[in-house]
């Protein structure tokens, strides 16, 4: 039996949920504090971070790298 690339592609639609309700960019750990809000359970920060790397690279999640972090929002904002 073939091995998922990633176990958590659930988190796809929650992410992209969440970058479009918000008003502004965000960084990681608001997104995963929201995410785990609407989950109803605990999704680790690792497992977040992942799927926003796949995310951005499926160009569906904008990415701008600072030097103190990095924010993602969705084309809606900007």
């Amino acid at each position: 039996m073939a091995k998922s690339r990633n176990r958590d592609d659930f988190l796809e639609p929650t992410i992209i949920e969440v970058l479009d309700e918000s008003p502004i960019p965000l960084k990681i750990l608001p997104i995963n504090f929201k995410v785990n809000e609407k989950t109803k359970r605990i999704v680790s920060l690792n497992a977040v971070k992942n799927q926003l790397k796949l995310l951005v690279e499926k160009k569906k999640v904008m990415k701008k790298d600072l030097p103190d972090a990095s924010y993602y929002w969705t084309k809606r904002i900007s």
